[in-house]
């Protein structure tokens, strides 16, 4: 299960701390509870990197890429974005894959 934990700070002159919590699994959608990086990039996704691929979210569904969309391997260590806003992630075989097109 992966838990994402959110701080909001919100009050005037004061600090009043807000934690939001959120769980997701395999039963949300995610390929594996194996999950090795969140990343949230420019367009508002958040992506996951696990052991089962790498999953883009959306704010409301789970889309899974592997091997099959032209990763390099389904195990997705890091995420990150680079200037021209392409997504790239560092596999089992360390190398890295633009990110998949959505078919």
């Amino acid at each position: 299960m992966l838990t994402i934990h959110s701080l909001n700070i919100l009050g005037q002159g004061e600090i009043h701390a807000e934690l939001n919590t959120i769980n997701y699994s395999i039963k949300d959608g995610l390929p594996s509870n194996e999950t090795y990086d969140v990343f949230h990039d420019s367009k508002g996704f958040v992506w996951f990197g696990t052991d089962n691929g790498v999953v883009r979210y959306n704010g409301k569904e789970f889309k899974t890429f592997t091997t099959l969309d032209g990763l390099t391997d389904n195990t997705v260590f890091k995420i990150t974005e680079d200037y021209q806003g392409r997504i790239w992630f560092l596999t089992c075989l360390l190398y890295t894959s633009p990110s998949p097109r959505d078919s």
